[in-house]
């Protein structure tokens, strides 16, 4: 009976206990998103003229701030490359220091710009990060109505009535994502006029040029699959018999 027992325990032991841990390396593929998707936003900051009648050269006096609105609908095309359309309205003021002159004009922008994402120029290409940079550059055309006035006494010496003219304009942009679908922005661009015209003095420098610096709130949609991936090393341990 004993002997029996020793044969029923050996016979055990070499049927479960010889075992042996081996290390075995998994890739497991971790996943980045590189999507294709559409966007629209909507945006609104200071408009700023920097032409002719002008208060201070590089920064607003009191009187000149204005604000601008619009609404921008594009397509995201790659981890580097986007473009997009914009409608914009909004206003410009001018006021001369040593001159008795000062102008304000309403105008409204229709726009074809492109992006490229400056933090995929280097490293892994990818459209999912926090926070994204970018240059946008374009050209569009500009529907104003512009106003001069004497200072003193306060009264209209001249109109524009309604005209058109082409720009081209080049900024900055930072994309601060929320979460997949929502994202905030918040963009710098200058509009560079054909022409010296919109506040009705030519003098100085021959292009007229506004600024517009807003802060966006962007929607997107339509996503396409276009993912990324990365091996990731992973080491397992796995329990296999002997024989």
């Amino acid at each position: 009976m004993v002997q029996n027992k020793k044969k029923n325990l050996i016979f055990f032991v070499f049927l479960f206990l010889p075992v042996v841990l081996s290390a075995q390396v998994i890739n497991n593929f971790k996943q980045t998103e590189n999507l294709q998707y559409w966007e629209v936003s909507a945006f609104w900051g200071p408009s700023l003229f920097m032409g002719d009648i002008k208060y201070y050269r590089y920064v607003p006096a009191k009187e000149e701030w204005r604000f601008a609105y619009g609404l921008s609908a594009g397509r995201r095309f790659s981890a580097l490359f986007g473009a997009r359309g914009n409608l914009l309205s909004g206003q410009l003021a001018g006021k001369q220091k040593a001159g008795n002159y000062r102008m304000q004009s309403h105008y409204n922008e229709m726009s074809l710009s492109g992006l490229l994402y400056l933090d995929n120029l280097f490293g892994k290409k990818r459209t999912d990060r926090r926070i994204q940079p970018y240059l946008l550059a374009g050209v569009g055309l500009v529907f104003y109505n512009t106003e001069l006035f004497t200072l003193k006494p306060d009264q209209k010496v001249r109109n524009s009535g309604n005209r058109t003219e082409g720009i081209l304009f080049l900024g900055l942009g930072l994309d601060f994502r929320i979460s997949r679908q929502w994202s905030v922005t918040a963009e710098s661009a200058n509009r560079g006029m054909l022409s010296d015209s919109m506040d009705l003095w030519v003098s100085g420098y021959p292009y007229d040029v506004y600024n517009v610096t807003s802060i966006g709130l962007k929607y997107r949609f339509g996503f396409n699959s276009g993912h990324n991936y990365y091996p990731k090393t992973v080491t397992k341990r796995k329990l296999h018999r002997a024989f």
